[in-house]
């Protein structure tokens, strides 16, 4: 009996080094979750998988069995190191989807940027080590007969423990019931939140479905009647458009769209950042606004929401790709060049960076300028921008979006833009942290390029008739520790955090402040709202921000932000009718997005 444990030792090995990577991660980040680590549903689904895998290496013969344990946990403990430094940098755990931005990443990310809690990396070369032992005292003869009829057992007991976790989520709720996104069964069915997800099932089960959801993915509905869906959906939502004080106060002028790379609230001082600190003080400023960030490779789809008025799924691949042969006849280019305007969009990177050339064709923009169309020698430098001014005024009518690239990463002394200011920012800065200073540095190179912007506009005579409009793409997340963001933002919450700027500035605005809450998705209808363009704005999911109406910010996990109640899946105060309304309108507006997103509805339709 003794030596039949000796020899079977080695699967408890293996279980146990399985148990301790889902359990390190989990407990790591369990305060993203809805669930206790213990609680049923994830336990089960973890046990599930262990068992199962420890029954799948029964089976095998020995040779592949050492194998299949080895390459089995080399896989599964880079992918929770992955998980562990992912949700670091993008407030996500990482998706296979992810990996169309491979190149993208490899292109900007250095070392600066990873940050592993040590506990995980321990626990990982732990589990490795444990695999390791296992493999060693793996008994170089079994009885195939035996382990085999074991190994089927376990399998059997492993899905039928995983099947159980199923049993025991919640029943999935229609989209109509206001408080659909707090439902755990909705959150495992829909798996749309990769926090919530993986923390509820497991990164075994979570990196299945995820895998299994790239390769297959969830059916679609037929898009007959998703058109039939929406086209009701629409009808009931048609908007009467009311006119208000901002109707129509800049139409006929040109329009400069400046989305500021990683420019945060507290970058954006008047010692650091004084020219954009002028046109931020003297324009109006939408100080409660939040660049919500869905999906992954926030700077792209902050520009698509901005740009088509769409909010992408957050654990889908970037819509560069996937949603790059849409028709978004209500894009912000298309209704700008139907009242006679040229558009083009300007970026120092080139087109193939995330599918960009091709996306802002069917965004409307007649072309795509990057770094070469601008004469700059330098990428990096913001402040080439303006060496080719021409290439901006194709037209006497004008509209260009221009996305700037100093604030990207690496913030290290290496990157040009942040060894041209280095020196200025130590002078005024004791801090000795390198990442934050650089932060500071690369803004102010952004801020030159604002400078140089306004004297081009003066000097051809057309500041008066041009108005400019910043926006952030996102807070800045890699550039200092949670510590640091504590500090200077005042919160540590994900969802809160991305408080970042958001102004109007032309040389006739009257100075003003605009404390309703405001996010990404508002961006589009205000300023077809001020521009007095022909479009309908029920076909957005955000609104104009001078409406008569209740603003708040919506975040991918269904929660929401109106400036005094911040409603979540912790939230524990009294669920008012006003609530409820809220949460039924956030659900609503967000699962149009994805519909009309995923059957291309515009084209599908036939609407224009």
């Amino acid at each position: 009996m003794k030596d039949k444990i000796k020899k079977n030792i080695y699967i408890v090995i293996c279980f146990l080094s399985y148990f301790l990577l889902d359990w390190i991660l989990r407990r790591t980040y369990l305060s993203y979750g809805d669930l206790s680590l213990y609680d049923r549903i994830p336990l089960f689904f973890v046990l599930g998988w262990c068992i199962l895998l420890c029954g799948i290496i029964y089976c095998l013969p020995v040779k592949i069995k050492r194998f299949f344990m080895g390459i089995s946990i080399v896989v599964y403990g880079i992918l929770v190191l992955v998980h562990g430094a992912y949700i670091n940098v993008f407030d996500k755990f990482f998706s296979f989807s992810d990996l169309a931005l491979a190149k993208e990443g490899a292109d900007f990310v250095d070392a600066s940027y990873i940050d592993i809690r040590k506990r995980i990396i321990i626990v990982v070369i732990l589990s490795v080590i444990l695999m390791g032992i296992a493999i060693y005292i793996v008994p170089k003869k079994e009885n195939r007969k035996i382990c085999i009829i074991a190994g089927m057992i376990m399998l059997f007991l492993g899905v039928g423990s995983v099947q159980y976790a199923k049993y025991c989520l919640p029943e999935k709720q229609e989209a109509d019931v206001w408080n659909v996104s707090q439902n755990i069964g909705n959150v495992y069915e829909d798996f749309v939140d990769s926090k919530r997800c993986l923390l509820m099932s497991g990164i075994y089960q979570y990196s299945f479905r995820d895998l299994t959801e790239q390769i297959n993915p969830f059916e679609k509905m037929q898009y007959e009647e998703v058109v039939r869906e929406l086209d009701d959906y629409f009808e009931k939502n048609d908007i009467k458009k009311i006119d208000n004080a901002k109707t129509g106060i800049f139409k006929g002028k040109n329009l400069i769209l400046v989305q500021l790379e990683n420019i945060d609230t507290w970058m954006l001082t008047e010692q650091n950042m004084p020219n954009l600190y002028q046109l931020k003080t003297e324009g109006i400023d939408f100080v409660n606004h939040f660049s919500v960030g869905f999906a992954t490779g926030r700077t792209f789809n902050t520009e698509f929401i901005v740009n088509t008025g769409y909010v992408p799924q957050p654990n889908g691949a970037t819509p560069s790709y996937i949603y790059s042969k849409n028709k978004y006849p209500y894009s912000l280019a298309h209704l700008m060049k139907k009242e006679g305007y040229t558009a083009n969009s300007y970026h120092s990177n080139n087109g193939n960076i995330y599918n960009r050339a091709q996306a802002h064709s069917v965004f409307g923009y007649e072309k795509y300028h990057n770094w070469t169309d601008m004469e700059m020698d330098d990428y990096t430098m913001d402040s080439q921008l303006l060496n080719n001014f021409d290439v901006l005024v194709p037209s006497d009518k004008f509209f260009d979006f221009i996305i700037t690239y100093s604030g990207h990463g690496p913030f290290t002394t290496d990157n040009a833009a942040c060894a041209a200011h280095i020196d200025e920012v130590r002078s005024e800065n004791n801090d000795p942290d390198e990442i934050y200073l650089c932060g500071l540095a690369q803004a102010k190179e952004t801020d030159l390029f604002v400078k140089k912007l306004i004297q081009h506009l003066e000097e051809s005579n057309l500041i008066n008739d041009t108005i400019l409009v910043f926006y952030t793409d996102h807070y800045a997340y890699s550039t200092v520790s949670a510590e640091k963001e504590l500090e200077l933002k005042g919160t540590s919450d994900s969802n809160l955090i991305q408080n970042t700027p958001f102004f109007i500035w032309g040389s006739e605005v009257t100075p003003e402040v605009v404390e309703k809450v405001t996010d990404t998705t508002d961006i589009l209808p205000t300023l077809a709202n001020m521009f007095d363009l022909d479009c309908k704005y029920q076909y957005y999911v955000g609104k104009d921000a001078f409406e008569e109406n209740r603003g708040y910010a919506l975040f991918s996990d269904f929660s929401w932000y109106d400036g005094e109640t911040y409603y979540n899946n912790k939230y524990a105060g009294e669920i008012t009718d006003e609530i409820e309304v809220i949460n039924k309108e956030v659900q609503e507006k967000i699962n149009m997005s994805w519909k009309v997103l995923e059957s291309n509805y515009f084209e599908s339709s036939n609407k224009e």
